[in-house]
C-alpha cells in the first residue's frame, strides 16, 4: 500500500537470489528512491520530446553533437550489457545498470548539459533536434528494457510516448557494433575525468 506493485517487482529485480535475500522497510524505502530516480528520468525524457515528431524532425546521426554521440554510444552498451544478463537471468545486474545509466550518464550529465539546447535554442533548431532524436531513441529503449522490472510505468511511459500498442508486445532493441564508437569513448572518458576535476575546484571555489 505505500509504495506499490512496481517496487515490490524492482525490489525482487535488486536481489541476488543466489544469496540469502535480505529485507527490510529500509531496504524497500532505498529501493523506491531508486525507482523514483528511473521515473523521473522517464518523465523528464518525456517532457523533451513533448513537440518531436520522429518521422519528420530526427536528425542523422552525422549531424549529431559529439556528447550525443557518446551517450548514443553508452546506449547501446547498455542495451547489449542488459541483453545479455537478461538471458543469464541476472535481474539485480540489470537493475544495477539501469540505474546508473539513469542517474550518472542521463540525469547527472546528458540532461543536465542540454538545457540549454532544448530551453533556449529555436524550436526548430538543428542542434535542438539532434538532441531530442537522441533521447527519443533513448526514451523508446530503456521503457521497453525496463518493461519486465516495472511494468505498469513502463506502460504509462510507452502511452505517454505517443503508441496506441502496448511496450509489453514490442521486441528488446536492437544491439549494435560499437567498433566505430571506441575513440570516441576513450575520448569522453578522458574529458570527462577533466570535468570532474574542473568542478571539483569549482565547488571548492563557492564555497571559498
Amino acid at each position: 500500500n505505500e509504495h506499490g506493485a512496481d517496487v515490490l517487482r524492482l525490489w525482487v529485480a535488486s536481489q541476488d537470489y543466489q544469496d540469502d535475500i535480505p529485507f527490510s522497510h529500509d531496504i524497500l524505502a532505498r529501493v523506491a528512491d531508486t525507482y523514483r530516480s528511473i521515473r523521473n528520468t522517464l518523465r523528464i525524457l518525456l517532457a523533451n520530446v513533448a513537440d518531436f515528431d520522429s518521422a519528420k524532425d530526427s536528425v542523422p546521426q552525422d549531424q549529431w553533437t559529439e556528447l550525443d554521440q557518446y551517450i548514443h554510444a553508452q546506449y547501446r552498451i547498455l542495451v547489449h550489457t542488459v541483453l545479455i544478463d537478461y538471458r543469464a537471468y541476472k535481474f539485480s545486474q540489470v537493475y544495477h545498470s539501469v540505474n546508473r545509466f539513469c542517474a550518472v550518464e542521463l540525469s547527472a550529465l546528458y540532461v543536465d548539459v542540454l538545457k540549454d539546447r532544448l530551453y533556449c535554442n529555436a524550436r526548430g533548431d538543428r542542434s535542438r533536434r539532434a538532441a531530442q532524436t537522441v533521447i527519443y531513441d533513448v526514451l523508446e529503449g530503456l521503457t521497453k528494457l525496463l518493461a519486465p522490472l516495472i511494468p505498469f510505468t513502463a506502460e504509462e511511459t510507452w502511452r505517454f510516448a505517443g503508441h496506441l500498442d502496448s511496450v509489453h508486445a514490442q521486441v528488446f532493441p536492437p544491439t549494435t557494433d560499437m567498433v566505430d564508437s571506441y575513440a570516441l569513448l576513450e575520448r569522453w572518458q578522458a574529458l570527462l575525468k577533466i570535468r570532474t576535476t574542473v568542478n571539483g575546484r569549482l565547488e571548492a571555489a563557492r564555497r571559498d
